[in-house]
């Protein structure tokens, strides 16, 4: 305990009593580099998990590349210890692009603020080797207002699309009941897919199928780069300090804070 005492300033009496701080409770330089040091450990369990997760299912035969669904735009990074130690060729990480969840998510509707993220999110699962893939891409929407039209999907589809995207699973193509007894706010899971749950087929079905021929009319988009006259650089600690870096202090965590 003296040790630990001395590295964060503390005076805990025994480890039972040492819990994480809250990152936006983070001030100061100790309180920053705790935080941060409980979200590498974090970091660490989470490799731990899925490599054990792994080791079941190859020791049952399963010998099938493995996937990941990062929940969200900039968690890509999360996973960087876990490729690690997987490795890229066995276990595939992919991203959710949701947009237009509610009034207040800069998502709503395609807008640059999506775009950007976008362009963040394909550009770090090709650096951490992978084919930029987006594992929910948005069909449909849980949220009834704003609404989400067809036209706003094609707009999202065909932006994923210029930003380098090579894979896409649609999150949900069709709805269905819920189980009875079920927990849920709903007795139909629907969230205004682009097929219903009584079999219906709505205007998003066709821009699905529009970028689905699309798709198959243009193979050359499998193998394709894109080309640019401005470059910037990336690093790969920015997205993960979000996790820790909440307030201003006298500890900098790295420089893309500035």
């Amino acid at each position: 305990m003296s040790a630990l005492n001395r590295a964060y300033a503390m005076t805990f009496a025994s480890f039972e009593e040492v819990k994480p701080i809250s990152p936006g409770d983070a001030v100061g330089a100790v309180q920053i580099r705790r935080a941060k040091n409980y979200f590498d450990f974090y970091l660490a369990t989470v490799t731990e998990y899925a490599t054990t997760l792994a080791g079941f299912l190859r020791e049952h035969g399963v010998d099938t590349p493995l996937t990941h669904n990062s929940a969200g735009t900039v968690i890509n990074s999360h996973f960087l210890e876990t490729v690690e130690a997987l490795g890229n060729k066995n276990f595939l990480v992919g991203s959710d692009h949701y947009y237009n969840l509610g009034q207040t998510w800069a998502q709503n509707n395609p807008t640059p603020q999506y775009a950007a993220n976008i362009f963040i999110s394909l550009e770090m699962l090709r650096l951490m080797g992978f084919p930029p893939t987006a594992m929910e891409m948005p069909s449909g929407s849980g949220s009834d207002w704003p609404p989400v039209t067809a036209g706003d999907c094609k707009a999202c589809y065909w932006t994923n699309l210029a930003f380098g995207m090579k894979g896409n699973n649609f999150y949900i193509f069709t709805g269905g009941p819920n189980p009875p007894g079920a927990v849920n706010t709903t007795d139909v899971y629907d969230d205004g897919a682009p097929v219903g749950a009584k079999n219906e087929i709505r205007p998003l079905y066709y821009a699905q199928k529009e970028l689905g021929i699309f798709l198959k009319i243009s193979p050359w988009l499998e193998e394709s780069e894109r080309e640019a006259d401005c470059r910037f650089a990336f690093d790969f600690e920015c997205p993960r300090t979000d996790a820790y870096w909440k307030n201003p202090g006298e500890f900098l965590v790295t420089g893309t804070t500035a």
